[in-house]
């Protein structure tokens, strides 16, 4: 056998396994995405399937040398940053969600979210933002994410748009809507809004914390988005970028 037909065996091994894993990708999506677990747009998800077709072998490697399946890849990267908790089932998950915020009062002239450190257990932090300055984010994320009505966009949006600023109150959005973490990262980033750290019980400007990348070490490729305070406490770790 020569070595062009060898070469050519190869690329054509190598694009086969690219095309089969970015098609399994595609389909694990799609299913997730039917059933409201991975709230990813369609552009986002050709994109990543393209990079997963390219890259197969890293993607590859990290499940067999960490064992690590494709549902953590695509939904729950972990590291040695505390327990994940047990899944329960969607009907579960939709029933809390609805009953956590129909327990909350009117929304009034303030919201409130707990930062947290991957899942929300414990809260590391309070952030304060006024309901008339996050009701942009809430509108553009539920329309991207065009999940069904008891997805945490969708409950949170109409609890959010339905407000009464005339109530001078802050509600406090419960840990049942842990995707919030979304609107923490771009209150940060956009410098709206206030967080209290519990750590060293101060109150900080959005604009004075930091929002950095930390790479995940047991999953190559993965990092979190972090937001730390001037005393470099944390204030809410969230699973976020992927690099391939």
């Amino acid at each position: 056998m020569s070595l062009v037909n060898l070469g050519i065996q190869i690329v054509f091994f190598y694009s086969v396994c690219g095309v089969m894993f970015g098609c399994f990708y595609l389909a694990y999506w799609f299913v997730n995405k039917s059933q409201n677990k991975d709230p990813v747009n369609t552009q986002t998800a050709l994109v990543r399937a393209t990079i997963y077709s390219v890259f197969w072998p890293i993607n590859f490697i990290s499940m067999w040398s960490f064992g690590t399946t494709m549902d953590d890849l695509i939904s729950n990267p972990t590291d040695s940053i505390g327990a994940k908790p047990l899944r329960k089932s969607l009907e579960e998950e939709a029933s809390r969600r609805v009953l956590a915020i129909n327990s909350l009062p009117k929304c009034g002239k303030f919201v409130a979210f707990h930062g947290f450190d991957i899942y929300p257990q414990k809260a590391l932090s309070t952030f304060v933002v006024s309901s008339d300055e996050i009701v942009p984010l809430v509108l553009e994320r539920a329309a991207e994410i065009k999940g069904p009505a008891t997805n945490d966009e969708n409950i949170l949006k109409n609890f959010i748009v339905t407000r009464n600023t005339e109530i001078a109150s802050c509600t406090i959005i419960p840990f049942e809507f842990a995707r919030y973490s979304y609107y923490l990262l771009t209150l940060a980033q956009q410098n709206i809004g206030t967080v209290y750290c519990r750590e060293c019980k101060r109150t900080y400007r959005t604009s004075d914390v930091s929002v950095d990348v930390e790479a995940v070490k047991t999953i190559p490729g993965w990092s979190y988005q972090k937001i730390i305070c001037l005393e470099k406490h944390l204030l809410l770790r969230e699973k976020g970028v992927r690099f391939f």
